[in-house]
């Protein structure tokens, strides 16, 4: 098993996530899993990974994160 990471410009201590960028890296997870044939529940935030040093993506809850990928999984 591989890991693949994205960085995606952002302070991480609170800075806003916009829709569109939001659905930006969405979109890049979703190709991303597809291509390497997994499911949104090998996705995962640094703060999931490295929950002792990481809290980004700060303000993004990463279960909505994944049903959002699912969904794009889905279509």
């Amino acid at each position: 098993m591989h890991t693949i990471g994205v960085e995606v410009e952002n302070d991480g201590i609170g800075e806003a996530w916009t829709r569109e960028l939001l659905r930006a890296v969405d979109t890049t997870f979703t190709v991303l899993l597809d291509f390497v044939g997994q499911g949104p529940g090998r996705h995962f935030g640094h703060k999931e990974w490295a929950p002792h040093r990481k809290i980004d993506p700060a303000g993004v809850g990463m279960d909505a994160d994944r049903r959002r990928v699912r969904e794009m999984l889905g279509s």
